[in-house]
């Protein structure tokens, strides 16, 4: 989980200057992989930092795995492409689950 979880944290740092300024609340919960997908990039940057921050928090990870940022990240994306009506939540920890 860490590893995946530091995929979306590293977007963050790379991204986020170009981020909107437009606030607007989100029900993180709720997002699916189809959602995830027609996202645009600051969207996923700020979704997969929250994302981040929500599951290294819960596990108590403080360590940011930078050479598996990428791997991580494709596995997400491959897996909402197969799985579109997934939640992005649940499609994160499955891959945790399988990843352990």
């Amino acid at each position: 989980m860490k590893r995946l979880s530091s995929v979306w944290t590293a977007a963050f740092v790379l991204c986020a200057a170009s981020i909107s300024a437009d606030a607007e609340e989100v029900d993180m919960a709720a997002i699916d992989c189809q959602g995830l997908l027609s996202m645009s990039a600051e969207e996923v940057v700020v979704t997969g930092a929250w994302m981040s921050g929500y599951f290294n928090g819960r596990a108590d990870n403080t360590v940011l795995d930078t050479e598996m940022m990428p791997a991580y990240g494709a596995a997400l994306g491959e897996y909402c492409e197969n799985n579109p009506e997934a939640l992005v939540m649940q499609a994160v920890k499955t891959l945790f689950d399988e990843a352990e």
